[in-house]
């Protein structure tokens, strides 16, 4: 009896690790999609993405939040994926008390931003 009870169980079991599986292989995969890189960093101050500051080279993800310090001088080289839709490719914000110029251009597919201070 009881091991009629068990193999109704284990294809429900089996179901449902198997919807575990998929469920975590899919969240795993829907990392934000790189869009570019750092070109360039000069000045004094830093630039940091996330929390984490950012040089030369940098690799950026659509939607992530730059903030720029004071004094600072960056080139950004972004290109816009396939399904990003109207969405901001990076949001700049300046910190406290700096004041920024951001220039944008545009050649082909690749948009060039260029930040300096005032």
């Amino acid at each position: 009896m009881m091991l009629r009870g068990l193999l109704r169980v284990l294809p429900v079991a089996l179901v449902a690790a198997l919807v575990a599986t998929s469920v975590a292989a899919g969240v795993r995969s829907a990392k934000p999609k790189p869009i570019g890189a750092v070109v360039a960093v000069g000045g004094s101050k830093k630039l940091s993405g996330n929390g984490v500051r950012l040089g030369k080279g940098a690799r950026l993800r659509l939607g992530e939040h730059l903030v720029m310090g004071a004094g600072l001088s960056a080139t950004l080289r972004l290109t816009k994926p396939a399904g990003a839709g109207e969405n901001d490719l990076v949001d700049l914000s300046p910190a406290k008390g700096a004041k920024l110029d951001v220039k944008v251009s545009r050649s082909g597919a690749t948009i060039t931003v260029a930040i300096s201070p005032v």
